[in-house]
This record gives C-alpha cells, sequence and structure tokens, in this order.
C-alpha cells in the first residue's frame, strides 16, 4: 500500500508551492499583454453588428472567458493560461519522479519486495539512458498543464460564479464547492490521461500512449477502460483540493501589506510561496 510513497512525500511539496508561486507570477505577466482580454474587441464586434444587435459566435465564447473576475482581478482565460504555464512547468521537473515511482511500485508486484528507489533509477539509467526518466515526458507536460489550467481557472470562475467575489478571504463553504467542482472538471480531463500515461511508464517502452488508448477503448469501452477507478480518485482529490485551496486562499489573504493580485510578480510568487 505504501510502495513508492517516499519520492512524492519529499518531493510534491515543494513542487506544488513552486508550482503556486509561478502561477501568481505569471498572472500579471500574461495580463499585461493585453491579449486575453477582449473587452475592446467585444466592443467592436458589437458596433459592427450593430444592425443585426449580434456578436459574433467567436465573440460570444470569448465573452465568460475575457471577463474580470472580481475575487482574483484577472480573466478567467488569464488565469487559465498562467495554470497552464505552471502546471507545465511544475510536471516537467516531477516527470522523472513519476516515472521512478511508477517503476517502484510495479516492481512490488506478485508478492515481491519492493525495489528500493536508488536501484529502480540505477536500473532507468542503465537500461534506457537519460531519456528513460522523460518517457511520455512531452504528452504528460502538454496534457497535465492544459488540466492544471482548468483547475485554476475553474476554481475562481465558480467562486464568482458562487456570489464569492472578495479578493483577499473567501467563505470556507463556497471555497470547498468551488475546490470540489474545480477537481471534478479537472480529474475529467487528465484522469484518462494519467492512466494511459502510467500504463505506458510501465510497459517499459513496448507500447505507446496512442496504442493503450486503442487497447483500452476496444477491450473495455471508454468508460470502464478509461475511467476505471475515478469515483476513488475523485474521492482522494476532493479531499486534497477541499483542503489545499480554501487554506491556500487563507494564506495569501494573510501574505503580508503586499497584494497578490495587484503586486511585483516577483513578491506574488513569494507570498505565494
Amino acid at each position: 500500500l505504501f510502495a513508492g510513497i517516499t519520492t512524492p512525500t519529499f518531493v510534491l511539496g515543494p513542487v506544488v508551492a513552486a508550482q503556486f508561486a509561478l502561477f501568481e507570477g505569471v498572472k500579471p505577466t500574461i495580463a499585461s499583454t493585453g491579449y486575453l482580454r477582449v473587452e475592446r474587441d467585444l466592443a467592436d464586434a458589437a458596433n459592427h453588428h450593430r444592425h443585426t444587435h449580434a456578436l459574433t459566435p467567436f465573440a460570444r465564447l470569448c465573452r465568460p472567458l475575457s471577463t474580470v473576475l472580481p475575487n482574483s482581478g484577472f480573466t478567467v482565460a488569464e488565469t487559465f493560461a498562467a495554470g497552464t504555464v505552471a502546471g507545465a512547468a511544475a510536471v516537467a521537473v516531477v516527470t522523472p519522479v513519476t516515472v521512478v515511482r511508477v517503476l517502484q511500485q510495479n516492481s512490488a508486484c506478485g508478492g515481491r519486495c519492493t525495489e528500493p528507489l536508488r536501484s529502480v533509477a540505477a536500473r532507468i539509467r542503465r537500461e534506457d539512458g537519460w531519456r528513460g526518466f522523460w518517457r511520455t515526458g512531452f504528452t504528460m507536460v502538454a496534457l497535465n498543464g492544459i488540466g492544471r489550467g482548468i483547475y485554476f481557472a475553474g476554481y475562481d470562475g465558480l467562486k464568482h460564479a458562487l456570489g464569492d467575489d472578495a479578493a483577499t478571504t473567501s467563505s470556507s463553504t463556497t471555497s470547498a464547492v468551488a475546490a470540489l467542482g474545480a477537481t471534478t472538471a479537472w480529474l475529467a480531463f487528465a484522469f484518462p490521461l494519467d492512466l494511459l500515461i502510467t500504463r505506458t511508464i510501465a510497459a517499459r517502452g513496448a507500447t505507446s500512449v496512442r496504442a493503450e488508448l486503442h487497447t483500452l477503448l476496444r477491450r473495455d469501452g471508454w468508460r470502464g477502460g478509461l475511467y476505471r477507478g475515478f469515483s476513488l480518485a475523485l474521492m482522494r482529490s476532493a479531499v486534497w483540493s477541499g483542503i489545499q485551496l480554501p487554506v491556500y486562499d487563507l494564506l495569501k489573504g494573510h501574505g503580508g501589506p503586499h497584494a497578490v493580485t495587484a503586486g511585483h510578480p516577483l513578491q506574488s510568487s513569494m507570498d505565494a510561496c
């Protein structure tokens, strides 16, 4: 039950802290470009269609994404972009840890003793070289980055939808409900991808993500193959996020005289960390 627990215990804490710090740090930079604030474009589109009083489908789609959320000072699109950048960076760092963890857990199958962490790492280096530590790395970074974007944007967006527009403090109930919704959306996207990536890592190069996808869909269908164990993962992640995000909001609201959303990106990152 506890095979492979050592690595995530000592690595994921600092990585998660760095992810939140980077998330807060890059939001002002992304917002300063103005690319993801399309209010002016929407106004132009409205004027262009003044005879029909209708916006283009793209403009209608962008309206909710470009709305500045009072609880954060950023748009949903900016929050999504910042979450994607932070999530991708965190996953890029932790990919070797994930590869070692998966292979160490698999080493305990069939009643065998768990292979020591150092032995697993040495075996990967010996058999696959340094590239072995980044097996499925690009796929993992890209897709989990998008998943984290959904996670962060969903949390702030749901808090706004639930009527919680406080910039620094939030209702614990609202934060918990928003965390559950964001976690569900994130897992619905990321869970099948994580399953495919884990199976590919465990196969040690004998298959690919695409091949595993075809195998699972052919054998078990999309529900039984790609979402097996989803409810258990949701229970775990709901508890994790239900504690993590409200506590993060609480600490952010007591981060000193510097406002996280309005301060210098470096100070915002330090406060967030």
